[in-house]
């Protein structure tokens, strides 16, 4: 039985086998392997310089891998030509030709692959109406907003209908508002057409919301591959866990083990933990990670079950529209939380200089050994 990741088989489609890329002494990407489904959006995540990019690009056959290979469909890329790889790319800054209309820069790759020349306006017409802008085909590039100029670039890539469409941080260049309603059009686009989409990125939120999986690359290699929900409760290494999303961390040891978990001791006492790595041994030294979202804060411990137990106080609060992070003082330094303010509000015993309680539960400790 194939293995399915939201709804689409996880089956090899575009695979990318111990790609390695060297520039002199300086390695950008170190044996990379990543199977990639039909109809998958998967994003590439990373930091600066971390081979993202790098990846990508010699997808698109604009950059030669030193080692490895790419295959499409069981076949190799890399002897095949830029243009005869059927594959669309939209770049960061769109690159769209300023004294072409709009019809005219998404007609342009048809024309570099010879299209029939009375097909190519009904083509053009049909890859702007899937991006709504087939009003607008006659104006210039200089004459449109930022979306309008990154949906321009997106039909150029999707008119000639590829089999692999390359996103290198269009969204990068829009403001917070217009990047996050496009977000969810560029997604829903992509549903919609079914094609299978690498998407590079160094916005974490970015990642999480838009792909059906996460490629974590750090220092040219891949940290970790899998779904946001999985990469986000269960980061594979300490990179992943403090890369997406906020985390509070401190050291411990391993006091004894309990079936996964175990009971560990830090300089405030002993806590619980429900999945400790087997290769950790008793009296090892360990890093415990908690999600702020994952505490709960309070004038006294709430009886929910939770078995770890924190007293600190209350330092200062970070109103944050829908959420108020609230920064608290304990033996083992500065601890994050946060609280919903439509259900929790941050007026009961939460105030800047008060004696707070904090507690979470052993399965939200996240611990990897410090060894």
């Amino acid at each position: 039985m194939q293995k399915t990741v939201n709804g689409q088989s996880t089956q090899r489609y575009l695979a990318f086998r111990n790609i390695r890329k060297k520039y002199g002494s300086f390695t950008a990407v170190d044996d990379v392997s990543l199977d990639i489904a039909r109809g998958e959006f998967v994003a590439l995540l990373g930091p600066s310089g971390c081979g993202k990019t790098t990846l990508l690009r010699a997808i698109a056959g604009l950059v030669t891998p030193t080692s490895g290979d790419i295959e499409l469909c069981g076949k190799s890329l890399l002897t095949v030509p830029v243009e005869r790889r059927d594959i669309g790319m939209v770049f960061q800054s769109y690159a769209l030709f300023p004294h072409m209309t709009v019809a005219e820069n998404v007609a342009f790759g048809l024309q570099m692959r010879r299209a029939p020349k009375a097909n190519i306006p009904g083509q053009v017409e049909d890859a702007l109406a899937l991006v709504r802008m087939n009003g607008l085909k006659d104006r210039y590039p200089g004459q449109m907003s930022g979306g309008q100029q990154q949906r321009i670039a997106l039909a150029r890539a999707l008119v000639t209908k590829p089999r692999v469409l390359l996103l290198d941080e269009p969204l990068a260049a829009l403001d917070a508002k217009l990047r996050e309603a496009m977000q969810f059009e560029l997604r829903q686009l992509q549903q919609n057409l079914g094609i299978t989409t690498i998407f590079v990125t160094h916005d974490q939120q970015e990642a999480l919301a838009m792909a059906d999986r996460v490629a974590v690359m750090n220092a040219g290699r891949v940290e970790q591959f899998d779904t946001p929900r999985v990469m986000y409760d269960g980061p594979a290494t300490p990179f992943v866990a403090e890369f997406i999303g906020q985390m509070n961390q401190w050291p411990a040891r391993l006091l004894d083990r309990r079936d996964a978990g175990g009971r560990v001791r830090c300089e405030c006492g002993d806590l619980e933990v429900a999945t400790i790595d087997a290769k950790v041994p008793v009296g090892g030294g360990v890093t415990l990670m908690v999600r702020p979202e994952k505490m709960k804060i309070g004038a006294k411990a709430l009886p929910d079950g939770s078995k770890n137990v924190l007293h600190g106080r209350l330092k200062g609060l970070m109103f944050s529209g829908e959420k108020t992070f609230c920064y608290v003082e304990t033996c083992l330094g500065l601890i994050t939380t946060v609280v919903q303010n439509q259900t929790t509000g941050v007026d009961v015993g939460l105030a800047s200089g008060n004696d707070v309680v904090l507690t979470w539960r052993a399965e939200d400790t996240i611990a990897f050994s410090s060894s």
